[in-house]
């Protein structure tokens, strides 16, 4: 549990960070932040019972999402305020 719950806060990390990147036109950067916590949290997605695996891999494919957004650059307002609604629901605990 303390291991998925770090995990889960150092992913609303790498979205504000993402974000920021985002904001200084670092598209490489905000995708490479989330990409290298997407892969952290799928490793802990795999060693977790299978109870708690599904919340992980939800958590996975929303940073896949997102990583996706920004690499094709379709609707970057939309890529921003997405980060920014999860990364403060997640520090909030409303998910």
């Amino acid at each position: 549990e303390v291991k998925k719950a770090v995990q889960l806060l150092m992913n609303a990390r790498a979205r504000r960070e993402a974000i920021s990147l985002m904001d200084k036109g670092d598209y490489a950067g905000a995708q490479s932040s989330l990409k290298a916590v997407q892969m952290s949290t799928q490793v802990l997605a795999a060693a977790m019972p299978a109870a708690a695996a599904p919340q992980m891999d939800a958590e996975s494919a929303q940073l896949r999402e997102l990583e996706s957004a920004l690499f094709s650059r379709a609707d970057d307002k939309a890529s921003r305020k997405k980060m920014a609604y999860q990364s403060y629901s997640r520090r909030s605990g409303k998910s």
